[in-house]
Parts: C-alpha cells; sequence; structure tokens
C-alpha cells in the first residue's frame, strides 16, 4: 500500500505534461528578458553622464558669484571645484567630445590664468575679464551638456 501512496503523491506533484511547453515558453521568456531589461539600465550610461551633471551644478554656483560682494576668493573656490569635475568630464568624454572638451578646458585654464593675474581687490575692468571668462565656461559647459544629452 505505501507504493500506491507514493506513487500518487510523486503523480500529485509531477506537472502534466500539457503545461511543458508553457513552462519552456516561460523560462525562454526570462533568459531572454533579463539581459534586455539589464541594457536599459542606467548602469549602461556612459561613465561621464554623472560627471557632466556635477559640472552643471558647480557652473550653476559659478554664475551665483557676486564678485563684488563675494570676493575673489569666492570666484576661485567655486573655479577650483569646475576645475576638477571640468577635468573629470573631460578626461571621461574627450574621445566622444573632442571639440566640446577642448573649449571647456580652454575656458576653465583661462579663467584660472586671469585669477592668478588678478589682484585681491579686482578693478571693475578686472570684473569685466573674469564675467567674460565664467560667460565662456558657461557656454563651453552648455554646448558640451548638450552634445552629451543623447547618451545620457
Amino acid at each position: 500500500m505505501g507504493d500506491v501512496r507514493r506513487a500518487r503523491r510523486a503523480h500529485s506533484l509531477a506537472m502534466p505534461r500539457h503545461h511543458l511547453p508553457k513552462l519552456a515558453s516561460a523560462l525562454t521568456l526570462v533568459a531572454v528578458a533579463a539581459p534586455l531589461a539589464a541594457c536599459g539600465s542606467s548602469s549602461d550610461k556612459p561613465g561621464y553622464c554623472d560627471k557632466r551633471q556635477q559640472l552643471t551644478e558647480d557652473v550653476k554656483g559659478l554664475t551665483s558669484v557676486n564678485v563684488r560682494d563675494d570676493g575673489l576668493g569666492a570666484v576661485r573656490t567655486q573655479l577650483e571645484k569646475i576645475r576638477t569635475d571640468g577635468q573629470a568630464l573631460v578626461s571621461s568624454a574627450k574621445s566622444d567630445f573632442p571639440d566640446e572638451t577642448s573649449s571647456l578646458k580652454l575656458s576653465i585654464d583661462n579663467l584660472k590664468t586671469t585669477l592668478e593675474h588678478t589682484s585681491s581687490q579686482p578693478s571693475i575692468a578686472d570684473i569685466a575679464v573674469i564675467g567674460g571668462n565664467v560667460a565662456s565656461i558657461t557656454n563651453a559647459a552648455k554646448a558640451l551638456t548638450g552634445a552629451t544629452g543623447g547618451k545620457c
């Protein structure tokens, strides 16, 4: 009698044959869909996408500095953030966007040079030059951000 019970239990646990094709289709779907789902994940974005966002925030911070009220120290502090984050972005995106990254690097270098040659009490002319450098960085960052947008 024990053999009959075991046979019934095994039969009740076994999947009916008419369900096997459905199970095979479901497993095939999972095997194909899992890698495809991974393709759309945010980790597949190029490495410069996060760096691009950080630079955008840094540039916003620079454009909000008032040289007359905040002084050159505030500009230098923000420039250092832009230089660090800008260099990281340039390094990671230069092979895909050589023109835009070169323009950004040149703009950052120009502001750095201007600040190195400006006294702690800038003249109106100095402030105008610094403002032009800030505008140049802003435009270069916007150009690079726009160019990378489709990939991020």
